[in-house]
């Protein structure tokens, strides 16, 4: 009679007081998560089809993943939340979902872990969208695609890592970001055959990681970025962007700027002059040429904004853009042009310096009648034009300059312009210059 009563009165309890617990369920290979799934979800074969549903979150509290399908070719629809933050034994770092193969995860809620958020490490084939809205977020790497390749992200959300990498992948990415990806060491990290498009933000920030190793917005072997009007990439403490040696030095790398591009040193190519604080070792110099369009601003904070190392690379400035903190091409066969006759307003009053091999600087809105006074001094070259007299384009290690269509060499410059003399402050100038030069001169 008690029993029934107590039965009774629990039948009489309103729905909302019950706990709202429930498990991933499998009819053949699909597999729906409602209700609130504590136990996680495991199943090691392939083709399934996982959709946690609206409202709905699947966590676990043992050390295993929330998520973990590591046959191939399954496929994750996440409108809820997958939570591999909680662990039986607080040490324990869980995934958010860890799968295998030809994943594809299709994110519109909210990934979260303390270890990673994706790992499919050294597989193959991933497509990822995360949807305008949704959330990646791990206490280390957001996703962990670490040697595989053919990896696809479409990025509309939030793609974040506190300690580590946001994404990490092989060769032959594809990565749309129209939202943001930040991490405390590289937002992202590629190799070889990259195609990188931003509208978005891409950021390293200090914050969490290893701040003896500082990190880039984007590190590259090799590939295309572009980056739109309304996009920036970034980095704290390094890079913007970081090309590493590339596997082909004969195919050439492009980045196209409609944006902001902005680091320390902000585009930086690998010259395998400096230990790796991470490996020990000295890396391999990337000689491949790197070609650089900029329509927007190139910004280097405390060094060059472009430093290009070795191969013949090309750096093409457009009118109404800008590049802070100077050039330097580095080794090989390289040019510099320079669209807009308002020299000034492109570069300012930073140095530009070729370097080593034969090199060639153009003023492409601007022809010879307009230099209207250019002085040599040991590799420098001081240049004023008559459309703005009260400024002076510093200039190193240049064989060839060019007016328009037309290239003239030092010495054709001198015998048609007679010498002017700079003034005893800008004599003085020149040996720091000099030293100004070689101190620039640096790894990234």
């Amino acid at each position: 009679m008690k029993r029934l009563l107590l039965v009774t009165t629990l039948g009489v309890l309103p729905l909302s007081a019950m706990p709202s617990f429930a498990a991933c369920v499998s009819v053949v290979s699909t597999v729906t998560c409602t209700g609130t799934t504590t136990t996680g979800y495991l199943n090691a074969t392939g083709g399934l089809s996982v959709t946690v549903e609206s409202g709905a979150s699947v966590s676990t509290t043992g050390t295993k993943d929330a998520i973990r399908i590591r046959g191939d070719n399954n496929t994750v629809v996440n409108n809820g939340t997958i939570d591999g933050t909680f662990a039986a034994d607080g040490i324990t770092a869980n995934d958010g979902v860890d799968a295998g193969n030809g994943l594809t995860l299709t994110n519109n809620g909210t990934i979260l872990a303390t270890n990673k958020g994706v790992d499919v490490e050294k597989k193959n084939d991933l497509t990822l969208t995360n949807s305008a809205g949704a959330t990646i977020h791990a206490h280390d790497k957001a996703i962990r695609n670490k040697d595989g390749n053919s990896a696809w992200l479409w990025n509309e959300g939030l793609i974040e890592s506190d300690t580590d990498e946001g994404f990490e992948t092989g060769n032959g990415a594809e990565i749309t970001n129209m939202g943001t990806i930040r991490a405390s060491d590289d937002a992202i990290q590629v190799g070889e055959d990259a195609s990188i498009l931003n509208s978005g933000l891409i950021e390293s920030v200090t914050r969490g990681g290893d701040e003896a190793d500082p990190q880039d917005g984007i590190d590259i072997d090799s590939g295309t970025i572009i980056n739109y009007a309304t996009g920036t990439i970034r980095s704290d403490d390094d890079a913007a962007i970081d090309y590493d040696a590339t596997l082909d030095p004969s195919k050439a790398s492009y980045i196209t700027n409609h944006g902001t591009i902005s680091g320390t040193t902000d585009v930086l190519v690998e010259k395998g002059e400096h230990v790796d604080p991470e490996t020990g070792e000295l890396p391999a110099a990337n000689t491949a040429a790197q070609i650089v369009e900029n329509w927007g601003l190139i910004e280097g904070r405390s060094g060059f904004g472009v430093d290009l190392g070795a191969g013949n690379d090309e750096l093409l400035l457009r009118k109404g853009s800008q590049l802070k903190g100077g050039a330097d091409l580095g080794k090989d066969d390289d040019s510099l042009s320079i669209f807009d006759a308002l020299v000034k307003s492109v570069v300012g009053e930073d140095l530009l310096d070729g370097g080593e091999g034969t090199d060639t600087i153009t003023f492409a809105a601007l022809d010879f009648s307009q230099l209207l006074a250019a002085t040599f001094e040991g590799g420098l070259a001081f240049f004023t034009f008559a459309n703005d007299p009260g400024y002076t384009v510093w200039l190193a290690n240049w064989e060839s300059y060019g007016f328009g269509k037309t290239i003239y060499s030092q010495a054709q410059i001198e015998q048609a312009l007679a010498p002017v003399p700079l003034p005893a402050a800008g004599l003085l100038m020149i040996p720091a210059l000099g030293a100004l030069v070689a101190l620039r001169r640096r790894r990234g």
